[in-house]
C-alpha cells in the first residue's frame, strides 16, 4: 500500500508565518496612518468604522488573517490536507478582498475629500488701503457624513487682523461663518493662520491662511 505523502512542514511552515507578517505589516500600516495627516486618518475611518468597515473586519481580518492562522496553530490541523486546503483559500479571499477595500476604500476617500468641507475661501487676502475696512468672511460647510463642532478659533499671530465666529455648526446647522478684519493702520504686508479648533478625529484642526497687503 503506497502511503500518501505528508504536507511538507516547510509549506505550512510558510503559511503560517506569512500571516503572521501580514498582520504585522498591516497594524503598522493604520498606526502611520494616524500619523500622515487627514487623508491618513479618513482612509483608517473608512475601513475601521465607516462604509467599508463589514468588508475589512469580515473578510480581510476575520476570514484572510485570523481563521489561516488558527487552523495552522496545531499540527494535527496543519497536517489535515482539506485544513489546509481551507486556510489557503481564506487566506486568498483576505487578499482579494484587501485589493478591493484599498482600491473602493481609496475612492470613497477621494469623493469624501475634506478638501470639500475645508474653508471657502481656503486663502483670505485682505488687500487695500488702511483707511478702508477689509473684511472677509470664511465659510466651513461640514459634510453629512463627517460632521462636526467647531469648538473655538485661535490665530497663530493675530498682530494685525481680529477674527470672530459668526456662526456655529453643529449637528444642527449647515455652515460655519467666520469673520476676518484687517487692524493693520499703515502700509506693509503680513502672514497669518487661523485655526479652527473642532472635535472632529479626522480633522480637528483647520487651517485659514491669511495674507495682508496694506498698500
Amino acid at each position: 500500500m503506497v502511503r500518501a505523502p505528508e504536507i511538507g512542514s516547510f509549506q505550512t511552515f510558510i503559511l503560517k508565518y506569512s500571516l503572521v507578517g501580514q498582520a504585522a505589516v498591516l497594524f503598522i500600516y493604520f498606526v502611520l496612518l494616524q500619523y500622515t495627516g487627514i487623508g491618513g486618518r479618513l482612509a483608517s475611518h473608512v475601513f475601521f468604522s465607516g462604509p467599508r468597515a463589514f468588508q475589512f473586519w469580515t473578510f480581510q481580518v476575520a476570514i484572510g488573517l485570523a481563521l489561516p492562522f488558527v487552523l495552522m496553530l496545531y499540527r494535527k490541523m496543519r497536517e489535515n490536507v482539506l485544513v489546509s486546503c481551507i486556510a489557503a483559500i481564506a487566506t486568498l479571499i483576505g487578499t482579494l478582498f484587501g485589493c478591493v477595500n484599498i482600491f473602493i476604500g481609496g475612492r470613497l476617500g477621494e469623493n469624501g475629500t475634506w478638501a470639500r468641507c475645508g474653508p471657502e475661501p481656503e486663502r483670505v487676502r485682505l488687500i487695500g488701503p488702511p483707511e478702508r475696512p477689509l473684511v472677509v468672511q470664511v465659510e466651513i460647510i461640514p459634510r453629512k457624513e463627517y460632521p462636526f463642532i467647531v469648538q473655538g478659533i485661535e490665530a497663530k499671530d493675530g498682530k494685525f487682523i481680529k477674527y470672530e465666529l459668526v456662526k456655529t455648526c453643529d449637528r444642527g446647522r449647515d455652515r460655519c461663518v467666520i469673520r476676518v478684519e484687517n487692524t493693520k493702520a499703515d502700509k506693509g504686508r503680513y502672514l497669518d493662520v487661523i485655526y479652527v479648533k473642532t472635535d472632529s478625529r479626522l480633522r480637528p484642526l483647520i487651517p485659514i491662511y491669511v495674507t495682508g497687503m496694506i498698500r
